[in-house]
């Protein structure tokens, strides 16, 4: 579990990796092998700011867990196209899963996960990429 963290046209992204392959390219190949209609392509999830990262952390018990954005609309604009997940936390492990299009909600994803990661490398990977990213340089701001 890795997660790329970005500033990208004005505003931090988030990419999640699950064992070194991009979720766009998993959620991407699941959708294609059932055929489901393609109306946009997958890309990093927006965060309103590096703080906003935290979301993937879930929630531990009382569940349900709410449901979270993990990747969005490659056209950029947040919500318009979201692969949500509930995100979840317990006995040292982190869990994605009932993933869900919301624009879509009769595709079943009920095949797609869960993922499940060490609670603490998980948060070693979140805390890495958040951390190690300082604010927008000035050339990163055009």
């Amino acid at each position: 579990m890795r997660f790329a963290v970005a500033f990208h046209d004005g505003a931090w992204e988030v990419m999640p990796y699950v064992d070194d392959v991009p979720l766009t390219e998993l959620v991407t190949a699941y959708e294609g092998a059932r055929s489901f209609d393609v109306v946009g392509g997958y890309d990093r999830a927006v965060l309103a700011d590096l703080g906003d990262a935290q979301r993937f952390l879930g929630r531990e018990r009382p569940w349900p867990a709410r449901s979270v954005s993990l990747l969005e609309c490659d056209c950029g604009f947040p919500g318009c196209w979201p692969l949500r997940a509930r995100i979840r936390r317990a006995a040292g492990r982190v869990v994605w899963d009932r993933f869900e299009q919301p624009h879509r909600p009769r595709r079943d994803y009920t095949e797609f996960g869960p993922f499940v990661f060490d609670e603490g490398q998980y948060r070693r990977a979140l805390d890495e990429a958040v951390g190690g990213q300082g604010p927008p340089q000035a050339g990163e701001l055009a």
